[in-house]
């Protein structure tokens, strides 16, 4: 057991990806309550920096820049962001990502201690190697919420069930945002978020097309399409399968796409970022799962609901499907699909009158 005293000095590395880092918040701030004096810093990827950047219970964030498009300078920032690290003398360095890359460099921080996972815990099981105190329990069957608090039992403290992430969003991105809908000559619309950063966890995007229509035609609702910078094209393509019912976004930030969904009815997408800015803002939801897990990284707002067909193959975690079908997320059909988003803006009509 880790005795830390009030003062102390805190760094968490968890890099990425944006989901990940909204389920590491509740374990920072649990610890910014349970130290409230401490300084508590935060390493990660620079594209991800949005998610954290107005949250005052961060006092400090380290920038990287290895998967940024940015590719100008990448080792040189890194090198800047540790010396500073180092420079800091952390009492203790936590890993909540569990890869070989990050336990380094939570080795390379100098801190004190260098926590991470159980071996059973590790997404990469060499990982052990750079930490000097680990949990003595695994939590591997948890909601990854609960698996990353399972970290601060060291410290003896510890809650065990799954807490809603808080995110905060500037005041500037909020008038940005309402500035767009006007644009859009949008009061109410709700938001579709088709994309995926793997392939087993995207939904037919002519069944999203056929979605949208249908649920124009039944509640006059406009399905907002929201896309990142690399997903344009795919989004203008898109666009040209919907007859009627949606309308693209205009170009966002992860803030300035918190703030879209914040404004929003509901939002349907897949396992993603924007899932889980939802999930953490408590918006009512319809998450359709596949290759994943809802019970390790479902949603868990009590206005959320998820679709997900258990098969043998199902919550395999790839990338790519091993049997080259994506059945998981074939089998979701556009008609149960259409009944719970109807069903659940039902439900938020009658809790907003």
């Amino acid at each position: 057991m880790i005795s830390l005293n009030k003062f102390c000095k805190i760094l968490i590395i968890r890099l990425s990806s944006l989901g990940d880092i909204i389920h590491t918040l509740p374990s920072m701030e649990l610890l910014r309550k349970q130290f409230p004096l401490a300084r508590i810093d935060w390493v990660l990827e620079e594209g991800f920096h949005d998610i954290l950047k107005h949250n005052p219970l961060i006092d400090r964030t380290y920038l990287l820049r290895f998967r940024s498009p940015v590719r100008k300078n990448k080792w040189r920032t890194f090198m800047n962001a540790f010396r500073q690290i180092r420079k800091e003398k952390y009492d203790i360095a936590i890993d909540f990502q569990g890869l070989i890359k990050s336990s380094f460099l939570s080795s390379l921080s100098g801190a004190v201690y260098k926590v991470g996972f159980a071996e059973p815990d590790l997404r990469e099981k060499y990982a052990k190697y750079f930490y000097n105190a680990t949990p003595h329990h695994c939590y591997e069957g948890s909601h990854i919420i609960v698996k990353n608090l399972s970290l601060l039992s060291i410290f003896n403290i510890y809650n065990g069930a799954p807490c809603s992430p808080t995110i905060f969003i500037s005041e500037n991105d909020e008038v940005a945002v309402k500035e767009d809908l006007k644009k859009k000559e949008l009061n109410n619309y709700y938001v579709v978020h088709p994309w995926a950063g793997w392939k087993t966890k995207l939904w037919n995007l002519k069944n999203y097309a056929q979605l949208i229509e249908h649920f124009y035609d039944k509640t006059g609702l406009m399905g907002l399409v929201t896309w990142a910078p690399h997903e344009y094209g795919k989004a203008l393509q898109f666009m040209k399968m919907c007859t009627r019912g949606a309308v693209l976004s205009l170009p966002t930030t992860i803030g300035k796409l918190s703030a879209l969904i914040k404004n929003s009815m509901l939002v349907i997408g897949g396992d993603t970022g924007a899932l889980h800015i939802a999930d953490a803002l408590q918006k009512p939801l319809l998450a359709l799962y596949g290759p994943t897990k809802p019970s390790r990284t479902g949603p868990i707002n009590p206005h959320a609901r998820t679709l997900y067909h258990q098969l043998e193959c199902s919550g395999c975690k790839k990338r790519n499907c091993p049997y080259h079908h994506t059945n998981c997320m074939k089998t979701i059909t556009v008609d149960e699909v259409y009944q719970n988003l109807i069903e659940i803006f039902s439900s938020s009509n009658v809790n907003q009158k």
